[in-house]
């Protein structure tokens, strides 16, 4: 239903789009350890890239929406990790696929969407209305405000000190 233009679309997205404090620094640690950091997310993959990009992450891995534009709007299709269309459940199909991989998957979310993936990791970082299920669903998480938090709880997960 959305006929904006990518380029109104990247613009309000890049006036509206904010990483959490420590991001950068976050995805810096999670590499100088080895560790695999991957956003999967249920937005649009065109703005995702553009704005990870423009923080001088744009080789960051991720896996969200294939948006195409025409000239009847945008077409937005999410693919599991198999390469099938989904209809549902487009992040649980990643944290099983990484499981199933051997990964250790330490989750960190913020959202209603996020439940079902994060119930099946071996860690959750939460916060905002996936903190507030967690709680009600008497699921352990490490509550986090911004990305300093969460690397000093993978710290004291993993047993390694940043620099």
């Amino acid at each position: 239903m959305v006929k904006d233009s990518k380029k109104t679309l990247l613009k309000t997205a890049s006036l509206r789009a904010k990483a959490r404090a420590g991001f950068t620094e976050f995805v810096g640690y999670c590499r100088a350890r080895g560790f695999r950091f991957v956003i999967v997310s249920n937005g649009l993959d065109f703005y995702i890239h553009d704005i990870l990009s423009k923080m001088g992450l744009g080789d960051v891995e991720i896996f969200a929406s294939e948006t195409r534009f025409g000239s009847d709007g945008i077409k937005v299709k999410y693919v599991g990790p198999d390469g099938a269309p989904l209809d549902d459940g487009f992040k649980e199909a990643y944290v099983r696929s990484f499981l199933q991989d051997g990964y250790q998957v330490i989750y960190i979310g913020d959202g209603f969407s996020d439940i079902p993936a994060a119930k099946r990791c071996q860690h959750i970082f939460a916060t905002r209305e996936l903190a507030t299920r967690c709680r009600e669903m008497n699921l352990d998480c490490t509550p986090f405000v911004d990305f300093h938090e969460v690397r000093r709880g993978l710290e004291a997960l993993s047993g390694t000190k940043a620099p």
